[in-house]
C-alpha cells in the first residue's frame, strides 16, 4: 500500500512539475498586443474621448486614428478595444501582416520570391520563405557557412518589416517567422517613442506579474 501511495504522489509532482514547465514558458503578456493611451491635448486624445461618449460604443469612429497609428508604427494594427481611461487595446492585424511582410521582402535587395506558408501547427505559424538572386549578395550570405552575415541581415530585415524576425536555412532558402514574444516588445518600445504616445504596455495575462 505504502509503494502505492509513493508512486502516486511522484507522479503528482512530475505533474506539477510539468505544467510548471508549460506556463513558465507562456509569456506573461499577449503577443502582438498593445495596450497604449494617447497624450491629452493630442488630436487622437480628443477623438478617443469622443468615441467613447458614444452609445452605443462606436469604434468605426477610431479607424483613422488606428489607420495613422499603423503606418506611424510600420505594422498593420487593429483596434480590439476601447477601455476606461482611454486605454486603446491594439493588435497586429494578423490578416494583413502576411501581404505586409511579403512586400516589405520582396523590396529588399537580392530577393527573387517570397513564399508565404500557413504551417500546421497550434500556433497556425505563418513562414516566409525567401528565394535569393543567383549569383546576388544575398545568395552568398544564405549559402555562408555557419550562417555568418544571416544575423546582422534579420536586423535590417526586422526593422523593416516592423516586427521581430527569426530565421532557419533549409537547402539554399532562407525561412522566416516572426518572433512574437521580442516583436511585441520592440513595437512597444517604437510606441513610447512616437510624441502623441503618453504611455504604452504589454497587455498583461491575468495573474502575470507585471515587470513594469
Amino acid at each position: 500500500m505504502s509503494i502505492t501511495i509513493r508512486a502516486v504522489q511522484l507522479l503528482t509532482v512530475a505533474s506539477c512539475l510539468t505544467m510548471s514547465a508549460v506556463f513558465a514558458q507562456q509569456p506573461s503578456f499577449f503577443p502582438g498586443q498593445v495596450l497604449t493611451r494617447f497624450s491629452e491635448g493630442t488630436p487622437q486624445r480628443e477623438t478617443v474621448a469622443q468615441v467613447s461618449q458614444t452609445v452605443p460604443l462606436d469604434l468605426g469612429g477610431l479607424d483613422n486614428v488606428t489607420a495613422e497609428l499603423s503606418v506611424r508604427a510600420g505594422v498593420p494594427l487593429r483596434l480590439h478595444q476601447l477601455g476606461s481611461g482611454y486605454w486603446l487595446t491594439l493588435d497586429v492585424d494578423r490578416d494583413r501582416l502576411p501581404d505586409h511582410v511579403q512586400s516589405v521582402l520582396l523590396s529588399q535587395d537580392g530577393v527573387q520570391a517570397v513564399t508565404v506558408v500557413v504551417l500546421t501547427d497550434a500556433n497556425a505559424t505563418v513562414q516566409y520563405t525567401v528565394n535569393a538572386e543567383e549569383g546576388s549578395g544575398l545568395d552568398r550570405v544564405i549559402n555562408r557557412r555557419r550562417g555568418r552575415g544571416l544575423p546582422s541581415l534579420m536586423d535590417r530585415w526586422s526593422t523593416a518589416v516592423g516586427l521581430r524576425l527569426q530565421y532557419t536555412v533549409d537547402d539554399g532558402h532562407l525561412m522566416l517567422s516572426i518572433d512574437w514574444d521580442v516583436g511585441t516588445l520592440e513595437l512597444i518600445e517604437r510606441f513610447k517613442a512616437l510624441p502623441e504616445i503618453e504611455a504604452a504596455q504589454p497587455n498583461f495575462r491575468m495573474g502575470a506579474n507585471s515587470p513594469l
